[in-house]
């Protein structure tokens, strides 16, 4: 049948694992970056060309802030079809094994 996608429920939590990973590996690379950002300026980088970079920085952390949420919707998305193929698996099991045999 064209257009099927076949997807198992381990591999959709799967993904959401590794997204959750992801979304957590930027938001700590991200808090490195602004820790080196601050680290050098004033200490060893200032005037107004390390204040207008430090801005630029900060604007990039709520970007970065914004796509980790993003990332995060995602995996509640993934975990939400999960358990509703789950459940909608369980219910066809349910009502398949309740049919009455021998009919005819």
């Amino acid at each position: 049948m064209d257009g099927t996608i076949k997807v198992s429920t381990q591999e959709l939590r799967s993904a959401s694992s590794q997204f959750s990973s992801y979304g957590s590996e930027i938001q700590n690379l991200t808090s490195q970056m602004l820790s080196l950002i601050s680290g050098i300026t004033g200490a060893v980088w200032s005037g107004e060309a390390a204040s207008a970079y430090q801005s630029k920085f900060a604007g990039l952390e709520a970007d970065i802030s914004k796509i980790n949420k993003m990332i995060q919707e995602h995996v509640t998305d993934l975990n939400t079809m999960a358990d509703e193929y789950d459940r909608a698996e369980q219910q066809a099991q349910q009502e398949a094994s309740a049919l009455k045999n021998n009919i005819i």
